[in-house]
């Protein structure tokens, strides 16, 4: 495997072409490796990139039977329900929606009840349950989806947002930093202003009301936990936040040791203990001085599984997918490496697979 600085890897991006659909849809053509299948199930972008990603990488790594399969979530056709109800096969899904949908029809993966992806998703609703000690929640306002009973509230947001100089609003159930606006106070109080009848900005509906802390830090905590106990984990740190502009042009992501990482560890296993996740999940942290909180909870595989190594391995997938397949029988016998790198390159996005196909080569 031919070694590849770093700061080259952005530069791999211009001149590539996209993964044809044809290639995509080959997969279960190609010549199979033995063994269970493993279905990589998505239903949209950026989650048809990860899937073709992983199913490169596993296909040509470690020689496993993987295809890659498209679904509409809404209405599963025969040959789709066939593929996910085989007991034969090991799902990983992409996606909340399509990771609900895996988790009502109790297919064979790794995840939690369908219930317990909403109330974690929905920014709104996970900021109202309970969590371990130790670490604080960043403060949140929560504004509703409808403005019927929104009125009386009104006074409760401006005074929330009066206590910071801009804020940040979040749309309660988008990936990522997806739809996000950074308002400053004077904004929001002439838009709360301006509000007819004293509702809430119909713009604002179903969103979260953050303070929005300049100097910061988004660390990622990645990892993959087994009926209730914490099995493997990674831990990776984004100096400024992850921005929306990072979709489109990648982005470097930091291992992170620093010194509220043994805080981070001891929280996340508490709250798997406490609600018995199952699974492949991320919980988000900020740290603004010296100050550490609590962000949010994306239960699902994260964009990291895309992040590189120079030589093309993805510390996620050896850290974090390995022991999902071994909890299967798979690799049985593989123990973990390639994980360790200081700093890994995100491509940007719909671009990962075929700039992992440059790199590894």
């Amino acid at each position: 495997i031919p070694a590849q600085p770093a700061e080259e890897l952005e530069s791999v991006v211009e001149g590539l072409d996209l993964l044809s659909s044809e290639s995509e849809s080959s997969s279960s053509s190609e010549s199979e490796q033995g063994g269970p299948c493993i279905l990589l199930v998505h239903n949209k972008r950026p989650f048809d990139d990860w899937s073709a990603t992983l199913r490169l990488y596993l296909r040509a790594r470690f020689q496993l039977n993987v295809r890659s399969i498209a679904i509409n979530a809404q209405r599963l056709g025969l040959l789709e329900r066939l593929d996910l109800d085989n007991p034969d096969n090991v799902i990983i899904p992409f996606g909340v929606e399509v990771t609900e949908l895996i988790a009502a029809r109790e297919c064979s993966a790794r995840v939690c009840s369908a219930d317990m992806y909403h109330r974690l998703n929905h920014k709104g609703s996970m900021s109202s349950l309970e969590f371990p000690t130790g670490i604080s929640q960043i403060p949140t306002y929560v504004i509703p989806p409808t403005r019927a009973s929104a009125h009386a509230k009104l006074p409760e947001l401006s005074s929330f947002v009066s206590r910071f100089e801009a804020v940040i609003i979040k749309p309660a159930e988008e990936a990522g930093s997806k739809g996000q606006r950074i308002l400053t106070l004077e904004f929001v109080r002439d838009l709360l202003d301006k509000s007819p009848n004293g509702c809430y900005p119909v713009e604002l509906a179903d969103t979260v009301v953050q303070p929005f802390l300049e100097n910061h830090t988004t660390v990622e905590f990645n990892f993959f936990a087994s009926h209730g106990e914490l099995v493997e984990w990674l831990c990776t740190s984004a100096t400024g936040g992850i921005t929306e502009d990072m979709w489109t042009s990648g982005t470097r992501l930091q291992t992170y040791d620093g010194e509220h990482l043994y805080r981070m560890v001891s929280f996340v296993r508490a709250a798997i203990c406490l609600y018995e996740l199952h699974g492949s999940m991320e919980f988000e942290f900020l740290i603004s001085g010296e100050q550490l909180y609590f962000l949010e909870v994306n239960p699902r595989i994260s964009s990291s599984i895309t992040g590189f190594d120079s030589q093309g391995y993805s510390p996620y997938i050896e850290k974090l997918v390995v022991p999902y397949l071994q909890s299967y029988g798979l690799l049985k016998d593989r123990e973990l490496g390639h994980w360790q790198a200081p700093c890994v390159f995100c491509p940007p996005e719909k671009h990962a697979a075929e700039v992992w196909q440059h790199t590894y080569r």
